[in-house]
């Protein structure tokens, strides 16, 4: 840079840090070291809300977030923070009330919806309030919906909702989507459905497995499991094991969620071979990390989880855990 001490220039240099080199402890760093000469910057405490959320520093997410609210009142994204870090510091009554105002203030913006949703799953352990969501044409949200409904005994609109979802998945993204299709279509009694998707993806993957950078934005390590996991769900065990051990020996990533989504893309490659243990292993230590699949979340949705992971030892000691710890 021309003019590094122009605070300008260093705060490219620290959202560079933040969004390319996802290197977070270090933008942490950048963004505070800003702060002086640019107080109250929504950029900047964006930065450091952003920064302190994916390092789980919890407590100090929450005061920034706060922050943010105060210096852009009129800012759904600062809202936003804000119900994220109430949320992740378990303050969920204080979270639901604000959630109201925010809709009301901010009725269209999807995001606030679906956290208030969340505030409420966590508050309550129930899951009524993504039940009662309303969808519209192409809701993105309609693949949660419907694993919803199948938690709570409503097998044919989980059915409906999952057909509806899957209808507007576009062709060159099928076999990012296909894992989640398939097993779903799997749960729901429709194995001839699934098995279609599965190979269609499948053969697509085998197209793909070995290109220079990786589909759908994935690391290495995510691709290959992905693939694994297709080709389990296709019926093609030798290959999946195979793409399986690639993904295992990939570099581990840097990011931390690149981390999360490589440990869940084997989580799953293991579910569609039959090991619902080792599937669980690898999940357990990233699911409070994840607000969709909180002990909490997990207990609103326990059907759902049962069918996924009911044969594993860890996940029955897991469960009784957290329904003792969360009466």
């Amino acid at each position: 840079a021309r003019w590094p001490e122009r605070p300008e220039v260093a705060l490219a240099a620290a959202q560079f840090t933040y969004n390319v080199e996802r290197d977070y402890a270090a933008a942490l760093a950048q963004f505070k070291k800003i702060e002086s000469q640019l107080p109250n910057s929504s950029e900047v405490l964006f930065g450091i809300s952003g920064s302190l959320k994916r390092l789980s520093r919890n407590e100090e997410f929450l005061q920034v977030a706060q922050r943010l609210v105060e210096a852009n009142p009129e800012s759904p994204l600062a809202y936003g923070e804000l119900l994220l870090a109430l949320l992740y510091n378990e303050q969920y009554d204080e979270g639901v009330e604000l959630s109201e105002l925010a809709r009301t203030r901010f009725p269209d913006v999807q995001t606030l919806r679906n956290t208030a949703a969340l505030l409420k799953v966590h508050r309550d352990i129930d899951l009524e309030p993504i039940l009662e969501m309303p969808l519209a044409a192409n809701d993105p949200n309609a693949a949660w919906v419907s694993m919803a409904r199948f938690a709570s005994g409503d097998k044919a609109g989980a059915l409906v909702l999952l057909r509806s979802a899957h209808a507007t998945v576009p062709t060159e993204r099928a076999v990012d989507a296909a894992p989640l299709f398939a097993q779903m279509y799997l749960l729901l009694g429709q194995a001839e459905e699934a098995g279609r998707i599965a190979r269609s993806a499948f053969k697509e993957a085998q197209t793909r497995i070995d290109a220079p950078t990786p589909p759908f934005g994935m690391t290495p390590a995510q691709w290959f499991a992905h693939a694994a996991t297709i080709a389990a769900l296709a019926g093609e065990r030798e290959t999946a094991l195979k793409w399986l051990r690639r993904s295992e020996a990939a570099p581990a990533p840097l990011a931390i969620e690149e981390r999360e989504d490589a440990a869940r893309a084997r989580s799953d490659a293991q579910l569609a071979l039959g090991d619902a243990e080792a599937a669980f292993l690898i999940r357990q230590p990233w699911i409070n990390d994840s607000l969709a699949e909180s002990e909490r979340y997990m207990l609103a949705a326990k059907p759902f989880y049962d069918v996924l992971y009911g044969d594993s030892p860890s996940y029955q000691a897991f469960m009784k855990k957290a329904a003792e710890e969360n009466r």
